[in-house]
């Protein structure tokens, strides 16, 4: 073929030119069959896999703790946490991790645990700590674990009974008391030559003396006089007559210039406590909290119960607890485990101490550094003092302080703004 084509070619070429060579290729055979040239590719580099992501490691106990009760960074008190929770990470053989929350608002603790409970349930806390208001909401949620069995060995401990109390509802115990708030007055010596017990060593003492609205200062002197917080079918009630003798007190207190309208707008004692110290007033209501932040630097100043009618001792109380919010088998002893190491006497304490706040246990108050005031918050927290918190409703509450308004403002007597607090209870 190569010869034909070859001949041909120079048949058709024209005589005047020169004859064309022709270009061959070679070309290579095997067996009849033409090979081509294999054509070499470069190769492509081989692309590095990327390594494949390593699930994060849930610590074994993760904390929320409430911004409200977080220690100031350097504190003493900052201080003192740290080593617990490093101590128990150490003795516990523990991986704990406590993250820092707010307790309100959207990223709240609350609003948080909501979200996470049917979001990202691998994300919850495994405990949180809360004011005891908070209880209800949580629970009506349900987020607390009930205790009675799962921590039924960190119940045994020595809380003080109303104490457990706070952290009990719906016949369940959701939470474990850490840290307590009571209610009770401050006098200086030179006022009151012995505690103000009664009603009547107030008045003659002619002493100025203030309350905040928030206290429940009435409340507790109403149930001091016999009054009931419940009728028999567990329903709000205010009796006429222990109503009617807590506010002639405040009508004799006002008419003799001890107590002003003023009182009615005290949120907090700070709103009074300048004028208690440069000696405007002789009597004041404090909290526990309060009273133990200013309580170094007022050494002059002796605390006693609010005086009632008869000088018996009541007071209301409130705090922090702990609730369980791990589900799992794997995570509720370890949480649990952490938990008692924080309620260990010597740890709460010292945390108890350094933060001005009363521990919830009989033994750790006495090693909290309180010295005599450990006698009168020991007597006050004795179950027959104490007014649970599960009886107090919003009713009974705002009737009183409706009563106490009018009597102040003058636009009711004592009796007419009795009369009236009962009717609208019904």
């Amino acid at each position: 073929m190569v010869l034909v084509l070859a001949l041909a070619g120079c048949a058709a070429a024209p005589e005047a030119g020169p004859t064309a060579t022709p270009v061959i290729l070679p070309v290579a055979r095997s067996a009849g069959v033409l090979a081509l040239p294999a054509i070499t590719a470069t190769p492509s580099p081989t692309p590095t896999p990327s390594p494949t992501p390593q699930p994060i490691e849930r610590p074994d106990v993760v904390i929320w703790w409430p911004v409200d009760l977080w220690p100031i960074p350097g504190s003493p008190a900052s201080a003192v946490l740290q080593a617990q929770i490093q101590d128990a990470r150490d003795m516990l053989d523990l991986t704990i991790q406590v993250r820092e929350r707010r307790l309100d608002g959207t990223g709240g603790i609350l609003s948080a645990l909501r979200a996470a409970k049917d979001i990202a349930p691998a994300s919850m806390p495994d405990l949180i700590l809360v004011p005891r208001r908070n209880l209800a909401a949580l629970i009506d949620a349900g987020l607390p674990v009930p205790l009675d069995d799962v921590l039924r060995a960190t119940l045994g401990r020595d809380f003080f009974p109303q104490a457990l109390g706070l952290g009990r509802l719906h016949n369940n115990q959701y939470g474990i008391p850490y840290t307590l708030d009571i209610q009770h007055v401050v006098y200086r010596e030179a006022a009151f030559s012995a505690p103000p017990a009664t009603f009547a060593a107030v008045l003659d003492s002619g002493q100025a003396f203030a309350f905040t609205t928030g206290s429940q200062t009435a409340l507790i002197q109403y149930v001091a006089a016999g009054g009931r917080l419940a009728d028999e079918n567990g329903l709000p009630v205010l009796d006429e007559v222990p109503l009617q003798t807590v506010l002639e007190f405040y009508d004799q207190a006002a008419s003799a210039g001890l107590i002003d309208q003023g009182v009615l707008d005290y949120a907090a004692p700070t709103a009074y406590w300048d004028d208690f110290l440069r000696g405007g007033l002789g009597l004041a209501q404090v909290n526990s909290t309060f009273f133990l932040n200013v309580r170094p630097q007022t050494a002059q100043l002796h605390a006693a119960p609010i005086p009632t009618l008869d000088g018996q001792g009541l007071t209301t109380l409130d705090g922090w607890l702990w609730v369980l919010t791990a589900t799992d088998a794997t995570h509720q002893p370890q949480a649990a485990a952490a938990l008692d190491w924080l309620l260990r006497v010597n740890n709460q304490a010292a945390f108890a101490e350094a933060m001005h706040l009363l521990p919830s246990q009989r033994p750790a108050l006495r090693l909290a550094g309180l010295g005599d005031y450990a006698d009168l918050v020991e007597d006050l927290l004795e179950e027959d003092h104490v007014i649970p918190a599960s009886a107090i409703s919003p009713a009974v509450t705002a009737g009183l302080q409706n009563a106490l308004t009018a009597v102040l403002n003058r636009t009711r007597g004592p009796a007419d703004a009795a009369a009236e607090a009962i009717a609208e209870m019904r």
